[in-house]
């Protein structure tokens, strides 16, 4: 039973490695500058970023449950908790936000209409990680 989970977790870990490569690479091809007379932008694509971060995220966890899974240890909830509160977190403020300045901008809704579902869509998964991390203090408090 421990070497199916290891080898699984070697195999997500590895897929999460890649798919930061594939985002880090994303986000370096989005650079570029623009020079309108008055001076010189570097711009990039933010999206990009926002995915390495959360890719960050879970290859963080992932590499915890991986070290733990090895070690035969039981895997803290307190950590995963607080990666699953941050990854909902930015799962649902990036995409809202981007939305919410898309329509004070005057863009057209359906063009950015994936933001909302997205950001709905992280907003319930935050809710959802508050309800938990809740319910994990209050055992953890009962415990002590």
């Amino acid at each position: 039973m421990k070497n199916k989970r290891f080898v699984i977790a070697i195999i997500l870990n590895a897929l999460l490695l890649g798919l930061l490569i594939f985002f880090i690479v994303k986000y370096a091809k989005s650079f570029g500058i623009y020079d309108d007379g008055y001076g010189t932008e570097i711009y990039s694509d933010p999206d990009w970023l926002v995915l390495c971060i959360v890719d960050l995220f879970m290859l963080s966890y992932g590499l915890y449950s991986l070290r733990q899974i090895y070690k035969n240890e039981i895997i803290k909830q307190n950590f995963s908790t607080f990666i699953c509160l941050s990854i909902s977190a930015i799962a649902s403020f990036y995409p809202l936000g981007v939305f919410i300045k898309a329509m004070v901008k005057g863009k057209k809704y359906v063009d950015n209409q994936w933001y909302l579902y997205i950001g709905l869509f992280g907003t319930i998964l935050l809710c959802l990680s508050i309800i938990a991390a809740i319910r994990l203090y209050k055992i953890n408090k009962a415990s002590r």
